[in-house]
Order: structure tokens, then C-alpha cells, then sequence
């Protein structure tokens, strides 16, 4: 019973131990963790700075554009996880269109959600497509109660 005991805490003892060791080895950094994130209406701004904006002017643009800049983001982040077909990049050159045209895009409508889908990708979205957007539109709805 003695060499049971001692076998038990010599295990104890060396998981305590060597715990810490693995874990640190196994930890990993998110890109996201690492840089810094602009906000939505800055990353608006800098895509009409590279068009050929003056730098200010994309700056005034984008900020009366973008009201609620946490939650458009929110739902920008929801919309690219639900339609993965495009991606951050295509969806910030379209919202910076928009901005430029001094128009309002609801990403929480489905109707807006098909009109930006179908911009960028230059075709209708199939059966399939529409309902990731339709989810998208849903659960965007629910990010502003």
C-alpha cells in the first residue's frame, strides 16, 4: 500500500510540474490578438484614401457615414462568417462605394445583403447562397435589439 502511495504522488507531483511546461508550449497567438484593429469607419476611410481621396475628406465621409461603427462591425463579422464566398476586403471596397455615394447599407436587410452579394460578385446568388444570407440578415437583426 506504501509503494501505491508513493507511486500516486510521484505521478501527482510530475503532472503538477511538467503541466505548465507543455502548456506554454502549446499556446497560440491569434493574428487578431497581435495587431491592432482599426474601426470599421477608419478601414473606410483608408480604402477612399487609396481610390485617390484627400485623406481628410475620406476621414469626414466615412465618419457621418458610419453611425454605429461597433455594431456595423458586428455585423460585417457576421455577414462574412455566414457567406464566406467573399471576403473582408471585396465587402470594405463595396461599403466604401456606397459611402462615396453617400448611401446607407443595412446589413441587417436581406434586400441589401442580395444587392451587395450581387455587386460584388457580379452574378445573383444561388438557392444555397440566399439562405446564408437570409441567416445572416437574421442574426444581424438580433445584434441591434
Amino acid at each position: 500500500m506504501n509503494r501505491e502511495n508513493l507511486l500516486r504522488v510521484t505521478l501527482f507531483v510530475s503532472i503538477m510540474i511538467l503541466n505548465p511546461l507543455w502548456a506554454e508550449q502549446l499556446r497560440i497567438e491569434l493574428p487578431s490578438q497581435t495587431t491592432q484593429q482599426q474601426s470599421l469607419s477608419a478601414q473606410i476611410a483608408q480604402t477612399l484614401y487609396k481610390r485617390g481621396l484627400e485623406k481628410e475628406a475620406a476621414e469626414r465621409l466615412s465618419d457621418t457615414y458610419i453611425e454605429e461603427d461597433e455594431l456595423l462591425s458586428r455585423m460585417l463579422v457576421t455577414l462574412l462568417h455566414e457567406y464566406p464566398q467573399i471576403n473582408r476586403e471585396e465587402a470594405l471596397s463595396y461599403l466604401a462605394t456606397q459611402v462615396l455615394h453617400r448611401k446607407k447599407v443595412a446589413l441587417d436587410s436581406y434586400d441589401s445583403l442580395i444587392a451587395m452579394v450581387s455587386s460584388i460578385q457580379k452574378r445573383p446568388p444561388d438557392t444555397r447562397e440566399l439562405d446564408s444570407l437570409h441567416r445572416a440578415a437574421q442574426i444581424n437583426r438580433l445584434h441591434k435589439v
